[in-house]
């Protein structure tokens, strides 16, 4: 039987839509580089945070619509990062598939809670006090996750538990949607099915 261990587990891919264009390269296994350019520095940074907690290394290109407003943006790079995942996994079942996360950054706390290779769902409880953090619309935070939810087939929910200041309420939900993928993406032989250990022999 091949060992697990020795899948590659990389995508690289460009998503295209009528607003953005996008590029992604994606390796689960690495875990210490990141470059990331979106356009929009504090998105950048979120998105830093969910790389360096889920232990991945990404890189990630985007020219998009700025010039009307973030919104398509953001959906897109989580529809991209969805993508890239699922092709990252492949067809591989030896994996926890589900993870749990706590995000906290100072005042805030909130759990993220991810089953992949499920049914596209996102549960999501944040509300923001202020229209933008930085240059970013908050009312484009939950479409992020939204689009990554939809279009890597995964479960997802995002549930508040402390804080007030935004900027740290989504830095947290970046966090732990971190800390949850990383913990879901995790290799366990013994959820190998059957089939895919005969396919393997």
């Amino acid at each position: 039987m091949a060992n697990s261990a020795s899948e590659v587990r990389f995508s690289e891919l460009e998503h295209e839509t009528k607003h953005s264009r996008i590029q992604v390269v994606l390796d689960l296994d690495g875990g210490s580089r990141r470059d990331i350019a979106t356009g929009l520095g504090i998105f950048d940074h979120f998105l830093s945070q969910f790389a360096f907690y889920a232990g991945i290394d990404l890189g990630l290109k985007a020219e998009s619509d700025l010039h009307i407003d973030d919104f398509h943006l953001v959906q897109d790079v989580g529809c991209a990062l969805g993508l890239a995942l699922v092709e990252s996994l492949g067809n591989s079942t030896a994996i926890e598939k589900s993870g749990v996360g706590h995000g906290v950054s100072g005042e805030s706390l909130v759990m993220a809670a991810i089953e992949v290779q499920s049914k596209s769902f996102l549960g999501f409880d944040l509300e923001f006090r202020s229209d933008r953090v930085g240059l970013l619309a908050t009312q484009s935070v939950p479409e992020f996750f939204r689009g990554f939810a939809s279009a890597s087939g995964s479960s997802l929910h995002l549930r508040y538990l402390a804080g007030q200041n935004d900027h740290l309420l989504i830095e947290s939900a970046f966090k732990g949607t971190g800390i949850a993928l990383a913990q879901a993406c995790r290799r366990n032989d013994h959820h190998r099915s059957p089939k895919s250990i005969r396919n393997n022999a």
